[in-house]
């Protein structure tokens, strides 16, 4: 449907061509809504747990793809570039929520609770460059002494310490000893490969580094941020949001400090409720 023109002036002959521009939008609501009535016959047929109603979670991403589709197919066809990606997205969750539903009751929590934890370091990967400054930033307020941060001068300019590549070159390499343990720990938790002793890890993680790094009591002078992002400025989004999600500083490391307490507490409870398991049991 994107390249519809494209295509057409090239001489390929697509499914899109074929079905005609007016029944290509039909076509695509077609196959989204074919994925709810196949686990629907799933579940009647009884091929399949009860657990297979969490795909209505991916019910509103699903509304918001046609409603993409439906706001843009017929004004602006170069808007909808995104829409393939978006809709890979929408698939692959759509197909875990799936695979959930097979799976047994303990994989099933130890992914809800390992999930986040292994997210945080594939994320903390793919944004290292980022990431890398916001860690000396934290280095720099927890060890003010060890790592001396740069300053602004009388005249309101930026001076620069000394100890500036010594401060990213030892954030780096926290980073990436965070993003070493992050990863395989919580990728083995989820899978039950030795689940008690890496919950017991990632907890011995998570509580310095909630206390350390989302302090959110130690900032100060934290205004209002109210302009809202470039993405939603240009006004091309489905949802426009009007308020943006982390207001200040302050509420960014709060809901992250309380979001990590949640993920210890989850943590916790599991190791409670396999307490008659033998600790080093390979699941």
């Amino acid at each position: 449907m994107r390249d519809f023109d494209t295509d057409k002036s090239v001489g390929v002959i697509t499914l899109a061509h074929l079905i005609g521009r007016d029944g290509s939008p039909y076509y695509f609501h077609g196959l989204l809504g074919l994925q709810y009535l196949v686990v629907a016959a799933m579940l009647l047929l009884d091929y399949g747990s009860y657990r297979l109603v969490l795909v209505i979670c991916c019910l509103p991403w699903s509304i918001y793809l046609i409603r993409m589709l439906n706001k843009f197919y017929a004004t602006n066809h170069e808007l909808l570039r995104d829409l393939p990606k978006k809709t890979a997205q929408h698939n692959l969750f759509f197909v875990t929520l799936v695979g959930l539903g097979y799976s047994s009751p303990q994989f099933f929590a130890r992914f809800l609770v390992g999930i986040l934890f292994y997210l945080g370091g594939v994320n903390n990967t793919l944004t290292f460059n980022y990431q890398k400054f916001l860690v000396c930033e934290k280095l720099m307020n927890i060890f003010p002494i060890i790592f001396k941060a740069s300053e602004m001068g009388p005249e309101k300019q930026l001076v620069i310490s000394p100890f500036e590549p010594f401060n990213v070159r030892i954030a780096s390499l926290a980073l990436a000893g965070t993003i070493m343990l992050q990863t395989p720990t919580s990728l083995m938790f989820m899978l039950g490969i030795y689940p008690k002793v890496n919950a017991l890890i990632m907890i011995l993680f998570l509580v310095p580094v909630t206390l350390t790094v989302h302090d959110f009591w130690s900032v100060e002078e934290d205004l209002d941020k109210p302009v809202l992002h470039q993405r939603y400025q240009k006004k091309i989004a489905v949802n426009q949001r009007q308020i943006p999600t982390f207001p200040t500083q302050f509420d960014s490391e709060f809901v992250h400090f309380f979001k990590n307490v949640g993920m210890i507490g989850g943590l916790v409870m599991y190791l409670v409720l396999e307490h008659e398991s033998d600790f080093f049991e390979y699941a």
